[in-house]
């Protein structure tokens, strides 16, 4: 069957294939029915016929990989979102735009007509941006 890596953790520590258990790390791999399963680097490694240092080395790549494009995607809808107040405001202030939109958001004391929005992400990490006239 077809595995393909898709990062590393050591939020889990048990292994999928051997039920080997306390691993540092686990490889995050998903097979070819799309299931994910976290294997020991050994065992990822033997079903993978890689060796060990290759498997974690393109596990930490794939992970970093992953935090690049959550980054971009958290990055993105900030924006968007700012760009959605922006639009609001025809005829409103930001802060009214704001308060329309459900928006979190606090006065710029730095730059006057300015607002700085917080909002959650869809990775759940939360983000302030700041939005101008």
């Amino acid at each position: 069957k077809h595995m393909k890596i898709i990062g590393i953790t050591n939020d889990v520590t048990t292994c999928d294939c051997c039920g080997r258990r306390d691993l540092k790390k686990t490889v995050v791999l998903e097979n070819s029915a799309t299931y994910i399963v976290h294997y020991g680097v050994g065992c990822a490694a033997q079903a993978l016929k890689m060796k060990n240092s290759q498997v974690e080395q393109k596990a930490f790549n794939a992970k970093k990989e992953q935090e690049a494009r959550t980054r971009f995607a958290d990055e993105q809808f900030i924006r968007q979102l700012a760009n959605r107040i922006k639009g609001e405001t025809r005829n409103k202030t930001l802060v009214e735009a704001a308060k329309v939109l459900g928006v979190t958001y606090r006065i710029n004391r730095f730059k006057p007509n300015s607002i700085i929005i917080t909002a959650e992400c869809p990775s759940g990490k939360v983000l302030q941006h700041p939005v101008d006239n």
